[in-house]
């Protein structure tokens, strides 16, 4: 999906891995693109791999001072953003930013990537349309799933599994395929089995299928025996 260029999304609670999953998606971004990374605070550090991401632009958030002057908030570094060409990495996304982010994913530079909070891969998009909400001037909720399933077309979820002792597991992954008034609608093409761990459960539409085997996916998997992926 990353060397397809498809806009992903990876969710799940807190400490479960959200930012080691981006940084390994992002090292699948061959090197001659460019990254542009917007963060409260650096902790991606995908400059320090000159080798993998020879061309990265690094923009961080930054708090008023003590006159309350000089805020540059994740919002303004995703605007920012958008007058340059390249991958946009909005290293969390948790308000207003939300809205200048899904312009940017819309925008045409496809393959953009954030993580975000989220207790399940269906919850990512009630987040998102509260997110839209919160911003200085909100869109109705049926402007704003529009916007989402234009943005996104994957959900990657990470939770915990079931397992003794716990491991960090994809538990789920979801592809966008529309929207139904203010509903986003989606596939969950990877759903946990009982234990947690995402296996194959539904089919990708006929177009991400083909934008996935352009890119190198092997559309034979899809019709192994059980357990394949596990091997």
């Amino acid at each position: 999906a990353v060397r397809a260029s498809c806009n992903i999304l990876v969710a799940g609670a807190k400490g479960v891995g959200k930012t080691t999953l981006l940084r390994c998606l992002l090292n699948e971004v061959p090197a001659d693109e460019r990254i542009i990374t917007i963060e409260d605070s650096l902790e991606l550090g995908i400059e320090r791999y000159a080798d993998l991401h020879p061309d990265v632009e690094s923009i961080e958030a930054r708090p008023p001072n003590s006159e309350g002057r000089g805020e540059f908030t994740l919002a303004d570094g995703v605007y920012e953003a958008l007058r340059m060409k390249g991958r946009v990495v909005v290293g969390e996304t948790r308000g207003p930013e939300v809205v200048p982010m899904l312009k940017a994913l819309s925008s045409g530079d496809d393959g953009s990537l954030s993580t975000i909070h989220a207790m399940s891969s269906a919850n990512v998009f009630q987040r998102l349309k509260m997110y839209v909400r919160m911003a200085p001037d909100p869109f109705p909720v049926d402007v704003a799933a529009e916007m989402i399933a234009e943005a996104i077309h994957f959900v990657v979820f990470l939770s915990w599994d079931q397992s003794t002792p716990p491991r960090r597991r994809v538990q789920s992954v979801r592809e966008v395929v529309g929207v139904d008034g203010h509903h986003v609608v989606t596939n969950e093409v990877w759903a946990p089995d009982a234990l947690g761990r995402a296996v194959p459960h539904a089919r990708l539409t006929d177009g991400a299928e083909r934008r996935l085997a352009r890119a190198g996916f092997d559309l034979a998997l899809r019709d192994r025996a059980e357990g394949w992926w596990r091997r």
